[in-house]
C-alpha cells in the first residue's frame, strides 16, 4: 500500500484492496510515505492526531481540578473501545474525526474565518470519505443554502486536485477508483471479508443471515457445500432492499432533524448515528465519531430528565460487548 501511494499511483488494478479510498483519502498518506523509516511515519501519524486529540479533550471534558483531568483524559482515552480500536487500525477515520470536530466546535461561531474554516473541514471529511456528507442536514436545519454551496464547491475543487496529482488522467483514476470499489463491494460488502468488528445495520443482517443457514445447513436442509454460494447469493438480494430501506431512514431522520430537532448536540447525534450505522460496511473506529455528539451533551446548558439515561446510552456505545458469540461464522467469530 505504501509503495503505491508513494508513487502516486493508488487505483492500480493489481492493488484494489488498497485503493477504495476517495481521491484525498489516498493523497492524505503520501506526506507519511516520505519518512525513511515505516515505524516513524506511523509514529508521526499516530501523534498528530494524538495532540489534537488531547486537544479536544481538555476543551470539552476539562474541570478545575488538575487531578480530576488527568483522570479523565485516561478513562476516555485508554478506557474506550472506540479510541483504542482506532489507534490499533491507525485508520484514515482518525482525521476525518478530527474534521468534523472542527465542523462541529467552529459551526456556530460568529466570527466569519472561523465559520469558514468549519465549513472547510466539512469538506474535507466529505473529500475524504463520503458519509460525512450526511452533515449537511444540519446546515439545512438552519437553512444555510449558501454554506450548503460552499461545502460542496469546496470538495469537489479538493477531489479534483487530489485526482490531478495521481498519475493517469483524471477519468482513468476514477475509473480506477470505481473498479476498486466494486471489487470491495463484492468482497467486503457482500462477502464475509472485514466482518466482525462493525457497527452497520447490514452486518447484522448478515449476522442474522448465515445464522439461518447455519441452521439450515444443521438439518440437511443445505448441503455444506452449498453454504458459501449460498451465503453470497442471498445477500446479493438483500443489498438492494436495504439501499432502499437505508434511504428511507436517512430520509426520516433528516426530515426530524428539520422539522422537530432543536437542540444542537441531539442533532449531531442523530447524524453520527446514521452516519455510522447505515452504511453497508462500517468499521467500529467510526465509534470514536459518538465523542463529538458525547462532548456537546456535557456541556449543554439545558439540563433534562433524561440526561442520566443519556450518560448511560453513551457509556454503553463506548465500551466493548461480546454479550452473545456465534460461532462457525468466520474464522475469528462474531459477536452481538
Amino acid at each position: 500500500m505504501v509503495k503505491f501511494i508513494k508513487e502516486l499511483n493508488p487505483y492500480r488494478s493489481d492493488v484494489y484492496i488498497f485503493g477504495i479510498y476517495y481521491p484525498l483519502g489516498e493523497l492524505f498518506f503520501f506526506p507519511f510515505t516520505l519518512f525513511k523509516s515505516r515505524d516513524l511515519a506511523l509514529l508521526v501519524f499516530l501523534s498528530i492526531f494524538l495532540v489534537c486529540w488531547l486537544f479536544f479533550i481538555i476543551k470539552n471534558f476539562s474541570q478545575t481540578n488538575r487531578l480530576d483531568n488527568f483522570r479523565d483524559i485516561f478513562v476516555i482515552s485508554f478506557m474506550s473501545y472506540p479510541f483504542l480500536f482506532t489507534i490499533d487500525r491507525a485508520n484514515a477515520e482518525l482525521y476525518t474525526f478530527l474534521f468534523l470536530c472542527g465542523f462541529a466546535y467552529f459551526y456556530n461561531s460568529l466570527n466569519h474565518y472561523k465559520s469558514l474554516f468549519a465549513l472547510i473541514c466539512l469538506s474535507l471529511a466529505i473529500a475524504m470519505k463520503p458519509f460525512p456528507a450526511i452533515f449537511l442536514v444540519l446546515l439545512a436545519s438552519e437553512k444555510k443554502w449558501k454554506n450548503i454551496l460552499y461545502v460542496i464547491i469546496f470538495a469537489a475543487l479538493i477531489t479534483i486536485f487530489s485526482l490531478l496529482c495521481f498519475q493517469g488522467s483524471i477519468l482513468e483514476n476514477i475509473q480506477g477508483l470505481r473498479r476498486n470499489q466494486a471489487m470491495f463491494v463484492k468482497y467486503y460488502v457482500i462477502g464475509s471479508e472485514g466482518w466482525p468488528y462493525g457497527v452497520s445495520l447490514f452486518g447484522l443482517i448478515k449476522v442474522i443471515t448465515a445464522f439461518v443457514l447455519k441452521i439450515s445447513e444443521d438439518i440437511g436442509i443445505i448441503p455444506p457445500s452449498d453454504l458459501g454460494q449460498t451465503f453470497f447469493d442471498w445477500v446479493s438480494l438483500l443489498l438492494r432492499p436495504y439501499s432502499v430501506l437505508s434511504l428511507i431512514i436517512v430520509e426520516l431522520v433528516s426530515l426530524y432533524i428539520l422539522t422537530k430537532e432543536k437542540l444542537f448536540w441531539k442533532k449531531l447525534a442523530l447524524l453520527v448515528f446514521v452516519m455510522n450505522v447505515i452504511p453497508p460496511t462500517s468499521g467500529d473506529y467510526r465509534l470514536l465519531n459518538l465523542f463529538i455528539p458525547l462532548a456537546f451533551f456535557i456541556n449543554e446548558p439545558k439540563s433534562s430528565k433524561f440526561d442520566l439515561a443519556y450518560l448511560l446510552l453513551f457509556g454503553l456505545l463506548l465500551i466493548p460487548k461480546n454479550y452473545f458469540i456465534i460461532p462457525a461464522m468466520t474464522d475469528m467469530g462474531l459477536s452481538i
